[in-house]
């Protein structure tokens, strides 16, 4: 539920979440806005609260003449688990990053994130560049890795290539395809899983009414420590 009035928009939602494990049930309320503080600067924030705490987050945007953006936001966040509801339970978390236009075909995109609960540490980076070679085909390579860094425990870190293309001619066709691989170590050196991931689907406007849709999700995953972990994933749609 929301009322807009430019250049201010404000907002109410609400959601109960049933959750499994030691992730606990989340019944939650919140409100947040987004407003043009000034003719180039946007301010976005929301608040909630729920059966797991408060959660909390604003965000500011800056673009430019040439449609460049380069935003800075500040996060309170739960973890999700129990017993961590308290305000002084919450994640902090800085996040910063930009969207930028390298040329009329070219454009990347560049995020930054750090938080912070008790010992526990996260760092997160984020690298895309996209190549707009038509009106409707674009590509695009992504670059993604993760830390965290915990008192008395192991530290793993992450990191995912990914690489992908979209058609998008509403008219006659549309068609997606992402490759990804990912690696995962810990200071132990135990085990290092390495993941390979596939996503291809394709929908074809046959005419007003039909559309002939195809797909197919894969992903195989395998570990240096043995094979027990080691898993595959596949799904096919077709109509």
């Amino acid at each position: 539920m929301g009322l807009q009035r430019p250049p201010f928009r404000i907002f109410l939602w609400s959601n109960a979440l049933q959750r499994r494990s030691n992730i606990v049930r989340d019944n939650r309320l919140g409100i947040g806005f987004s407003a043009k503080v000034a003719q180039r600067l946007t301010l976005d924030a929301k608040a909630s609260d729920g059966d797991d705490g408060i959660n909390a987050s604003a965000r500011l945007s800056y673009v430019s003449k040439r449609n460049n953006e380069i935003h800075i936001g500040y996060a309170l966040g739960s973890l999700g688990l129990s017993g961590t509801s308290g305000i002084h339970n919450r994640e902090r978390k800085i996040t910063a990053g930009t969207k930028f236009k390298a040329t009329d075909t070219g454009s990347g995109f560049i995020e930054n994130s750090r938080g912070q609960h008790a010992n526990r540490t996260t760092i997160a980076k984020t690298y895309c560049i996209s190549y707009e070679r038509t009106r409707y085909l674009k590509y695009t390579a992504t670059l993604e890795s993760g830390h965290v860094s915990e008192t008395g425990h192991a530290s793993p870190r992450r990191n995912t290539i990914s690489f992908g293309a979209a058609d998008n001619n509403q008219n006659t066709q549309t068609g997606r395809l992402r490759s990804e691989y990912s690696t995962e170590t810990e200071k132990t050196k135990h085990q290092k899983p390495k993941t390979w991931g596939l996503s291809a689907h394709h929908q074809t406007r046959l005419n007003t009414n039909w559309q002939f849709l195809t797909g197919v999700d894969a992903l195989v995953s395998k570990q240096s420590g043995g094979n027990f972990r080691d898993g595959e994933y596949s799904e096919g749609t077709l109509g």
